[in-house]
This record gives C-alpha cells, structure tokens and sequence, in this order.
C-alpha cells in the first residue's frame, strides 16, 4: 500500500454516542471506518488495513461484470410497452 487515504470528513453515528463514522478516500475510492469513543470495537489501524486491502484487490483483480439474467429480450419489450403507454 504506496498511497495514504485522504481524510474526507466525520460525523457522529446516529443512535450511538460513542461512535463517529469517518470517511476517507484511496486510489480514488470512498471507504469508511468507525472511532469508538469507548474503547470497544476494532482498532483505527485495523480498519483502515481491511478496508484498503478490499480496495487494493477489486481494483488490482477486478471481476467482469456478470450478464443479465431472466430474459432480456422480454424485459425490453415490457419496457418499451411502458414507455409508449405514457
């Protein structure tokens, strides 16, 4: 991991006082994370390691994108009907 995330912004989490969701960017993707204020949870660092290493592997091992399933000539046709009954 060569590049640092860049800090985005912070807000409290909503339904827990002792949590703020922070939000950053790495190689052009948004993540977020969570600062316990009362000591439970997952560390800062630890996190952060997970979250970048997700980013890290769909962007260095991407996946193609899987094809349509059901029947795509039936749902265009539905569509096009919808569109001409307006």
């Amino acid at each position: 991991m060569s590049e640092k995330a860049k800090f985005l912004c912070s807000t409290p989490e909503k339904g827990n006082a002792y949590a703020t969701l922070l939000f950053y960017e790495y190689r052009g993707r948004e993540y977020m994370i969570t600062k316990y204020d009362n000591g439970c949870g997952e560390t800062l660092r630890e996190q952060h390691l997970r979250e970048q290493k997700r980013i890290d592997e769909s962007l260095d091992n991407p996946q193609p994108p899987e094809p349509p399933s059901g029947n795509v000539e039936r749902a265009m046709a539905d569509f096009l009907a919808y569109m001409d009954a307006k």
